[in-house]
């Protein structure tokens, strides 16, 4: 009995030396029996936000699974399963359980205050938070007030529950990120709905005293691991570029202002001014053909932070978008009548290509302004070639035939879909709009929108430039 005693006591000896250093998770959660997880950390653009995987599996029949990984530093973690995921939050070499039981969460661990506070104001599944007073029309006061209230909560929640307890003070910056970056994103963002989703709103129309709220916005330490704050800030920076150069200036003279502003605002914050000026110079990059401002930023990028690995990357994109450029497309695919379409068929015509989905509600939005365009270019040598991906070609051809959509329509498969990324960028997000020259060579990859001022004569530039070589 003693040697039983004396082995057991050794097993669990060499098990706790085993996990020495490591954190370990373990959830039970009825609603997911057999169901597939991923727990990721640190999702930001050097993994194509989607994380990098500490631990994956596949639940028990009675939603039960436990991991241990290894993180160095205080940080929030994305648990993936079934079609939802929760943010938690985890420390080294802590514990967490989370336990679903008869509708109810429990949190269990180290780690369990925190956990249980952010499920309790459902920053933990933030997308459960209906983040607008009304999505029908644009009431502003209501809309300021209802976030207003929401934000309020949650504080008091803070002040009631773990405001006294011994949490680390970058787990309290991480939930001033969460609960002031929510609101003010969602300030921001409330009359972008009614201007580019509903077309119900003009920005002339946006109240003078609306975005008032910016004057409260404060910059958090440079170590804040808030995604959201982050995306306020660079909500923020936006606001003040064009507060400076107005909301009709141009994107080199807008990008240019807001490297300024960051510069300015960022300094003895280098993490927080590495990661913002990245996300700016990636969005030039994948978004536009400004590529002087694109290259002068990266090398500004380059010289101020040499081992930053957002460096590499950008410069990476960067040969990769140019690679492309001037290269001459070639696919084949089936038009609503099942006749394929080779896209040399379409030399000695200028082509704007209009990758969207019916489920892609901005893509939508803009049909009316792509008929728009038809019009005035009609009996002009130009082709409006609309690809349609992930859409089923039942689903694709009841949108045509419901929205009486007009040009050239055309189906792109699942094996398709490599291609046309390798080329065109498309897993950068839709809507996104591409041109081709009259000889069949790509000029952009980022061609303005069909609503967009820039459009017109960008079409109309491209028409002259090929009738002024065909006359010589």
């Amino acid at each position: 009995m003693i040697k039983i005693l004396a082995i057991t006591q050794f097993l669990l000896l060499l098990s706790s030396v085993m996990i020495l250093g490591k954190s370990t998770f373990s959830a039970q959660l009825a609603s997911f029996p057999s169901t597939e997880y991923r727990l990721v950390y640190q999702q930001n653009m050097l993994n194509a936000y989607r994380g990098e995987v500490l631990a994956e599996g596949k639940s028990d029949i009675n939603g039960k699974f436990s991991v241990s990984f290894s993180i160095t530093s205080p940080q929030p973690l994305l648990l993936f399963i079934g079609n939802q995921f929760f943010k938690i939050w985890f420390t080294p070499e802590a514990s967490l359980h989370f336990k679903e039981a008869e509708g109810r969460f429990e949190f269990n661990g180290t780690n369990a205050l925190e956990n249980k506070f952010l499920f309790d104001t459902r920053l933990m599944q933030p997308y459960t938070v209906n983040p607008v007073a009304t999505s029908t029309h644009f009431e502003p006061d209501s809309q300021i007030t209802y976030l207003a209230q929401l934000e309020k909560e949650r504080w008091q929640q803070y002040r009631n529950t773990i405001a006294h307890q011994n949490v680390s003070p970058i787990f309290q910056s991480f939930v001033t990120g969460e609960i002031n970056g929510f609101t003010f994103l969602q300030k921001s963002q409330y009359p972008q709905r009614f201007i580019y989703m509903t077309k119900t709103l003009r920005i002339e129309d946006i109240p003078e005293n609306y975005y008032v709220f910016w004057k409260e916005f404060q910059l958090l330490d440079d170590a804040t691991p808030s995604d959201i704050y982050h995306q306020s800030l660079q909500a923020f920076i936006e606001f003040k570029a064009k507060s400076k150069v107005g909301h009709s200036a141009d994107m080199n003279s807008l990008y240019q202002t807001e490297f300024a502003l960051m510069d300015s605002l960022l300094k003895g914050r280098p993490l927080t001014l590495q990661r913002q000026k990245a996300e700016a110079i990636r969005f030039l990059i994948q978004y536009t053909d400004l590529n002087e401002l694109s290259q002068k930023a990266i090398r500004t990028l380059y010289n101020n932070f040499p081992s930053s690995p957002y460096v590499v990357f950008l410069e990476k994109e960067w040969r990769k978008k140019t690679k492309t450029m001037l290269s001459s497309p070639s696919f084949r695919l089936r038009d609503s009548q099942g006749n394929l379409v080779d896209s040399k068929d379409l030399k000695g015509k200028v082509v704007y290509i209009d990758f969207w989905g019916s489920w892609c509600q901005p893509c939508i939005a803009l049909m009316p302004s792509s008929e728009k365009l038809q019009q005035k270019f009609k009996n002009q040598p130009v082709v409006f070639l609309f690809i349609n991906f992930h859409d089923s070609k039942e689903k694709w051809l009841k949108t045509l035939q419901q929205r009486q959509l007009t040009g050239l329509h055309l189906k792109a498969e699942k094996e398709n879909e490599a291609y046309f990324q390798e080329v065109f960028g498309i897993g950068e997000g839709f809507p996104r709009y591409a041109l081709l020259d009259r000889e069949g060579k790509l000029q952009s990859t980022a061609a303005p929108r069909p609503d967009s001022p820039e459009i017109v004569p960008l079409l109309e530039k491209f028409i002259k430039d090929e009738q002024q070589l065909s006359e010589k």
